[in-house]
């Protein structure tokens, strides 16, 4: 899984990289990279709102399930204050 996440970002950066200098943008800010150049791109394409929008919305949910499942293991609970007894129950 980890080789196929690795090989899709490969792709992603074969695509985005020769379009941003295609653009003639400088590469001076990190997000720039993402947001400018799929903006500019999608800007020139048929139906580019369509595939923006749904590249976004994709995006913004990514991010949001990522935030949630990051802070998930983050956040420490002790399950015996959750439901009292539950340990001895257990054990």
């Amino acid at each position: 899984m980890i080789s196929l996440d690795t090989f899709i970002e490969f792709l992603s950066g074969l695509a985005i990289f020769p379009a941003f200098f295609a653009f003639q943008m400088e590469p001076n800010t990190a997000s720039g990279l993402l947001f400018l150049t799929i903006l500019t791109l999608l800007d020139q394409i048929p139906f580019g709102y369509g595939f923006g929008l749904v590249f976004f919305v994709w995006f913004a949910f990514l991010h949001i399930k990522l935030a949630t499942t990051t802070s998930n293991n983050a956040i420490p609970v002790d399950l015996n204050t959750v439901v009292p007894g539950l340990l001895s129950l257990l054990t």
